[in-house]
């Protein structure tokens, strides 16, 4: 219920847009204006291109648009500078340039919600700075492929010696993998700051775009799955079968029931708990199947090796595409186990809960190891 009480008042507030826009002398573009309005400055970019999604063998419920042969286009993806003092960086990391607020993520709503405030910002300048994102929400996923993505894209662009003399700019999340992934990418702590708490006038702004929310750019997923190359990971040489549990939202209900099946399969229960970016990487670039939960720490995929089986688990109303489109353009092995009475995804049951049967468990995994050519050990 929150989350549809939410989404009225997101769509409300849109609906005042242009209203809201006058008052404050500016002119909000879209996605498709502000890609237009910055084809001057883009220095690099990578076009849409179609992506040909395999079908997918769908166990439980079955849904014609999820398992379905499908072509997408994944996104287009570029990096901009401009030199310019008509440039303003907002309180909540969106880009005002002269009169026009660019959209350079997922919408403008957040300059909605903070142009009213009187915000009293630090003052800093700089030689170079990046400005990574325009929103107050984010986790895991939207963390790597809507921000680190961005940076890494940018950093390539920029090159190390200039990247060096640069300061990221940011609404921070203050979690220990963004702390992780930032030293990672080589970026020291004093280059790192809270757009919420800085003001920045610079030489030159770098930034990038978002484009398709389920489809990420080839190229970024490529540079994302290159943070391994820049770690030692002690891959095991056992192929092990893990069980991503989850601890709070889209659990599974019967959790326990599961398990026990599971452990008939020789699956390693992995807890949803903290762990380092290296450890993450360890646990699934040594996994032959990973089945859970539609989550966040799917994203870790990026790790396995090609030809892994990812199996994903979802409630009958909430069944977006991320992992299937991952999946693919990474060379995993994929397949779904959905409820029954499937109806349309939407995103107000994101929160839900999933049931399954053990017995639709375990038939579908029968037949999965099957389709693999791999011992489904004492089970079968």
């Amino acid at each position: 219920m929150f989350l549809i009480v939410k989404k009225w008042i997101v769509l409300t507030l849109k609906k005042f847009t242009p209203l809201i826009a006058r008052l404050l002398k500016v002119q909000i573009l879209n996605k498709d204006q502000t890609l237009s309005f910055l084809k001057y400055a883009e220095i690099n970019n990578y076009r849409r291109i179609s992506v040909e999604l395999e079908p997918v063998e769908v166990f439980g419920d079955t849904n014609n648009s999820f398992w379905k042969k499908d072509i997408v286009r994944c996104s287009h993806s570029a990096v901009y500078c401009i030199s310019s003092e008509e440039l303003k960086v907002l309180p909540y990391g969106g880009i005002q340039k002269g009169s026009k607020v660019l959209d350079l993520d997922f919408g403008s709503l957040q300059f909605m919600l903070s142009g009213f405030k009187m915000i009293k910002r630090k003052k800093k300048n700089v030689k170079n700075c990046i400005v990574l994102w325009s929103h107050n929400w984010g986790g895991y996923y939207d963390y790597l492929f809507f921000i680190y993505a961005k940076l890494l894209r940018i950093k390539e662009v920029m090159g190390e010696e200039e990247f060096k003399q640069s300061i990221v700019l940011y609404p921070l999340f203050g979690k220990s993998f963004e702390r992780e992934l930032l030293k990672i990418a080589g970026l020291e702590e004093n280059q790192v700051y809270d757009v919420k708490n800085y003001t920045v006038e610079a030489v030159n702004y770098y930034f990038a775009n978002n484009d398709s929310w389920f489809y990420p750019s080839i190229k970024d997923i490529k540079n994302l799955q290159k943070i391994s190359l820049s770690l030692t990971t002690n891959k095991s040489s056992e192929h092990k079968r893990i069980y991503i549990s989850r601890k709070h939202r889209r659990i599974l209900s019967n959790e326990a029931e599961i398990i026990k099946v599971l452990q008939d399969f020789d699956f390693q229960i992995i807890k949803d708990e903290a762990r380092t970016i290296k450890e993450q990487m360890e646990i699934y670039s040594s996994a032959e199947i990973v089945l859970g939960p539609h989550g966040a720490s799917f994203s870790n995929i990026l790790w396995c090796r090609p030809n892994t089986v990812l199996i994903e688990l979802f409630s009958n109303q909430y069944y977006p595409p991320y992992f299937k489109y991952l999946a693919n353009v990474l060379g995993l092995k994929y397949y779904a186990i959905i409820e029954n009475n499937v109806g349309v995804s939407d995103d107000a049951y994101s929160y839900k809960n999933i049931f399954i049967s053990p017995e639709v468990i375990r038939s579908s995994l029968r037949k999965i190891l099957l389709n693999q050519k791999v011992s489904p050990l004492k089970a079968l």
